[in-house]
């Protein structure tokens, strides 16, 4: 008996001062490639100043209407009406004015651009 209590006793002594092993975890693939912590400059590869006091139709194209019938509300329930008279150039910068257009809430109005290709 005396011998078991003296193996339990070195036992504890011995595990005492030993650090516990955690189980490491294998995370599975998700083909996802993490970036860089260190990201590559960028470099601007176009840009408008909106110099003039017009807009620049050779870099943007409105997009007019409410997207019907091919994308009614433009895919996402939008409630305006989009239309070129809701943009201007102001001292150098783009304006895009949302506008009630009836009392009750129901009609808006703004403008909507691309700049494909």
């Amino acid at each position: 008996m005396h011998l078991l209590l003296r193996l339990f006793l070195l036992l504890i002594v011995l595990s005492c001062g030993a650090e516990p092993e955690i189980p490491q975890l294998e995370t599975p693939s998700t083909g996802i490639t993490t970036p860089p912590l260190t990201p590559e400059p960028l470099s601007l590869v176009w840009a408008d100043e909106f110099d003039g006091d017009e807009l620049n139709l050779d870099n943007w194209t409105f997009e007019l209407g409410d997207g019907c019938p091919n994308l009614c509300g433009w895919g996402n329930n939008e409630l305006q009406n989009y239309q070129e008279d809701n943009t201007s150039i102001i001292d150098g910068n783009l304006v895009i004015e949302a506008r009630r257009q009836t009392l009750d809430n129901s009609n808006y109005t703004s403008s909507r651009l691309i700049t494909r290709g």
